[in-house]
């Protein structure tokens, strides 16, 4: 799942709506 940082940024902000 280290295929891009782009990738990562997106899994982020999707974690913090989802957390939200």
């Amino acid at each position: 799942m280290v295929k891009g940082r782009k990738e990562n940024a997106l899994i982020e902000k999707y974690k913090k709506r989802f957390l939200r």
